[in-house]
């Protein structure tokens, strides 16, 4: 029964093509896959930061966090749960993925590798990462992560969990946001240094080479969101104008269309060259028609964040005495740079239906 069950399965998926939500989770849990390696910025940050005590770049404290299990603030830069963590379920892993440093500070390895290494605030280049962990960290702790759970099971067996693993990267915004348009490091004025072009074949190196540290861990499959349209974030509107205007800025979506395309480029020369499986979600395309079109995905509201005047609050600015909206679920955005868990579930329900059959073989 079960292998006819999985036969009429997989004969549908190759009519249609593409995945539903159930068929992708019913292949997942017939290909056993292990867990979801979250690699990243704050969009996919779970705690990570709540380590860096100093930093300005947290968010475990309220209102984040209001709609979470519980209303605990967690360190989500959301009001509730991100993409991956409605993966997690989809993926039949768990409701919401832990942060990597606090199963490290509870002396935690897990055997199913579902956790987020990512720090908000960071990106590709280390000029960005200012009250954020170094992107080449989220590497490191990857390596710490794989070297621990060899010595528990074995290298053999490490080896085949993390191959069944999804390596999901969602970066690279901050790197125009808190860099080169909108200088967060005074010792770093990128502008000054490099063209759009020039910063942009500064980004993408990294990339490539984050892509193969994976690698040699054991990553084989790969969800790669595409950088996220910087002009369109409410924060970034009033910055570049000196006050909220509503239109996104396009100069900075220009620089981000570039980025995008040779990161597209980019992961055609490592399918080439190494054995991996890569899902290039297009959250850039995504966005921008939500901020265009909100009532189409169930909004009402899709220039302003829920919190204060949800024009430049974030982190530290969207605190316990900031005033926030009535009616989170009508707003696109929660503060002035990040996305409600409604539309962060929209997302992870268009990751599902851009899976190939292929993605799972």
């Amino acid at each position: 029964m079960k292998i006819s069950i999985v036969i009429v399965l997989l004969s549908s998926i190759l009519a249609n093509g593409r995945l539903t939500i159930n068929e992708a989770r019913n292949l997942t849990a017939e290909k056993k896959m292990t867990g979801i390696i979250v690699i990243g910025d704050s969009t996919v940050d779970t705690g990570n930061n709540n380590y860096l005590p100093l930093s300005i770049f947290r968010a475990n404290f309220p209102p984040y966090g209001k709609n979470f299990f519980g209303g605990i603030p967690t360190g989500r830069f959301c009001n509730g749960r991100l993409a991956p963590d409605f993966l997690g379920e989809y993926f039949n892993l768990g409701k919401f993925v832990p942060p990597y440093l606090q199963l490290k500070s509870k002396g935690i390895i897990d055997k199913q590798p579902f956790a987020s290494y990512a720090s908000a605030g960071t990106g590709f280049d280390d000029c960005t990462a200012v009250g954020a962990f170094p992107f080449p960290q989220e590497m490191k702790w990857f390596n710490q992560y794989v070297q621990d759970l060899s010595a528990i099971v074995g290298n053999g067996t490490a080896k085949k969990t993390i191959n069944n693993a999804i390596c999901l990267f969602s970066i690279g915004t901050n790197d125009w946001i808190r860099n080169y348009f909108i200088p967060g490091n005074p010792l770093c004025i990128r502008s000054l240094q490099y063209t759009v072009d020039e910063f942009v074949d500064l980004l993408v190196p990294v990339f490539k080479q984050s892509i193969k540290v994976l690698h040699a861990g054991g990553c084989r499959r790969f969800i790669i969101y595409s950088v996220a349209p910087a002009g369109c974030l409410p924060f970034s509107k009033t910055i570049a104008a000196g006050s909220f205007t509503g239109k996104c800025v396009d100069r900075y979506n220009q620089a981000v269309i570039k980025h995008n395309s040779k990161i597209q480029q980019a992961l055609l020369s490592l399918k080439r060259k190494l054995d991996i499986k890569t899902t290039y979600v297009d959250l850039y395309r995504l966005l921008v028609d939500a901020v265009y079109n909100p009532n189409k995905y169930g909004f009402t509201e899709g220039s302003r964040g829920c919190c204060g005047t949800g024009t430049f609050e974030g982190a530290i600015l969207c605190n316990p005495l900031t005033p926030i909206c009535s009616n989170v679920s009508k707003y696109l955005f929660w503060d002035a740079v990040h996305p409600t868990e409604n539309f962060y579930k929209i997302l992870a329900d268009q990751t599902m239906e851009a899976l190939s059959y292929d993605f799972f073989m």
